[in-house]
């Protein structure tokens, strides 16, 4: 049995780290939903090879790059060391990963200063590490190397740009969610797993925003398949993938996912492309590049926004259920340097807008 309920969603511009909460349907799930074996480990830090496209090198050296994951999302890091003869008080690069087999699965862009205002500068010879954030975003392919792009140089005086070079930037589809809730039988939601998967969807996002088609690849049962589609199609608000900052048509991978014990989720963390549905999906599409997951994440409601029982019962001889939320039901990509601007021309009207922080 599915319930829905509808209210109006209302959009507030919030700070990067902020999740929303906002939106609609209330569905009883079956008992066949899909956990992640309790065998596997968490990814934390991995050291990736870096390589630096020629301007690069020029003025910096790349001691060491990777990847860290958790359940918010993705993390870069690259730690660069001045190689030039004079100090820089900022940089931008761009970073592009690839699995073993050289398919792209994932993209960052970088800042050297991350929007700091008393940020000191790099002078020669010193080093700094940088750090950008792909919130709610994970790669589908085990990244082993990135490829590494200037883009935007600034000397220590923050007013002279030493170098700007034309670069097809890639950003991926991401995601503006709401309050969507999942009530479960109470003998699934006493499972020991830290995780259930619900539901894997591949969407085509067009250059407006609009889903253009919405394929539902993996679902616990018909009825949340049903609820998903219905979910993506029209209860997000999706942001469409841009080379550059020019919207473009783009695929997305969105995840759902059921949280069941929140501190061992995040103490043994187990990035979406652990998931069976992911590896099947992979191994389908064995060719060119593919776009990150999108993790949608219902857990149970904080204690204070808690019903006074946690538990309904639905019914003569029903048994009982327990209601969870979307609490992580947004992405970003390459927070802090990546920003929205309003721009009444763009979906949703904003576009990304990527170069130095105002100062």
């Amino acid at each position: 049995m599915i319930v829905i309920t509808r209210k109006r969603i209302r959009r507030t511009r919030r700070d990067w780290r902020e999740i929303v909460l906002l939106l609609v349907p209330i569905l009883v799930c079956g008992s066949n939903l899909i956990s992640v074996a309790s065998g596997e480990s968490a990814i934390e830090k991995k050291p990736i090879r870096a390589i630096m496209d020629d301007e690069l090198a020029k003025y910096w050296k790349v001691s060491e790059a990777g990847v860290r994951e958790d359940y918010t999302g993705t993390i870069g890091y690259v730690e660069l060391q001045n190689v030039a003869e004079m100090s820089f008080s900022d940089a931008i690069l761009y970073g592009e990963y690839f699995d073993s087999t050289n398919r792209l699965c994932f993209s960052l862009v970088f800042s050297l200063n991350k929007g700091a205002r008393d940020e000191e500068s790099v002078k020669p010879g010193e080093s700094r590490v940088i750090e950008a954030l792909g919130f709610g975003l994970f790669p589908a392919l085990d990244p082993e190397k990135v490829k590494l792009y200037l883009i935007q140089l600034r000397a220590d005086d923050r007013s002279t740009f030493l170098k700007k070079t034309d670069v097809a930037i890639w950003g991926p589809v991401t995601v503006q969610g709401g309050a969507s809730s999942v009530q479960l039988s109470q003998e699934l939601a006493s499972r020991q797993d830290a995780i259930l998967d619900l539901a894997l969807a591949r969407v085509t996002v067009n250059e407006a925003g609009v889903v253009e088609r919405d394929e539902v690849l993996e679902a616990a049962t018909d009825e949340i398949r049903w609820w998903f589609r219905d979910l993506v199609e029209r209860h997000v608000r999706l942001f469409p993938e841009t080379q550059g900052d020019v919207p473009q048509k783009g695929e997305a991978l969105i995840l759902a996912r059921l949280v069941l014990h929140e501190k061992l989720w995040q103490q043994t963390f187990y990035p979406p492309r652990m998931s069976s549905w992911i590896k099947s999906y992979v191994q389908r599409t064995k060719d060119g590049p593919l776009p990150p997951v999108t993790s949608l994440v219902f857990m149970r409601p904080p204690a204070g926004g808690r019903p006074p029982s946690s538990f309904e019962t639905a019914g003569k001889g029903s048994s009982l259920f327990e209601l969870f939320k979307l609490i992580y039901g947004d992405s970003y990509w390459s927070q802090p340097v990546v920003q929205w601007v309003g721009d009444p021309t763009m979906p949703n009207h904003l576009r990304r807008e990527i170069g130095f922080p105002q100062r």
